[in-house]
């Protein structure tokens, strides 16, 4: 066998040969940009998807491990909420109008008048009923303070609110109003 001679091969075994390598070249190309690369980059971006949908069902399920344990929380409060609430007295207008003539005893004892008392709708809540008791009342600063201090040591829950001094300190003392709240056990 001698050496391979390139010249003595005929021109269209030549052309023929530079056309399948050209046409071998182009399709391998064209393999590559149009099928071969974007399957790789969908695979790619499904794969981090599928990545990214782990992650949010991990935490999903750490969420869920959670929320188990707030609900146990949740349902031993609704547990003790309940005993709570049988504890609370049923209060009935009588004794509301003795938690007054009390509120009044107690402020008479430290030269607090009260000028004028109105009653205000109640405010119903799902375990207890607020009644605000609107109240004009004339008498030493520490008067006022002191009855409001006597009336918190009650056994009966009197609980103060939007105390205003409205006028300077006279010789009869200084006037405020304030909202004194009264509660009872919803039915």
């Amino acid at each position: 066998m001698g050496k391979f001679d390139l010249a003595n091969i005929p021109k269209e075994i030549l052309q023929i040969v530079f056309l399948g390598l050209l046409l071998f070249g182009g399709g391998g190309w064209a393999y590559v940009t149009y099928l071969w690369n974007p399957t790789a980059d969908k695979i790619a971006a499904l794969g981090a998807r599928v990545e990214a949908n782990r992650k949010v069902i991990d935490a999903a399920r750490g969420q869920e491990a959670e929320l188990k344990g707030t609900l146990l929380k949740l349902r031993g409060v609704q547990k003790e909420a309940a005993s709570a609430g049988a504890d609370f007295p049923v209060v009935s207008m009588r004794e509301n109008f003795n938690a007054i003539v009390t509120m009044e005893v107690l402020m008479g004892r430290f030269g607090v008048s009260v000028v004028s008392m109105s009653v205000a709708a109640p405010k119903k809540t799902e375990s207890y009923i607020e009644l605000p008791v609107l109240l004009n009342v004339r008498g030493p600063f520490q008067g006022i303070a002191n009855s409001i201090a006597a009336l918190a040591l009650q056994p009966r829950i009197y609980n103060f609110q939007d105390v205003t001094f409205t006028g300077p300190e006279t010789e009869t003392g200084i006037p405020a109003k304030m909202t004194m709240l009264l509660y009872e056990r919803a039915l």
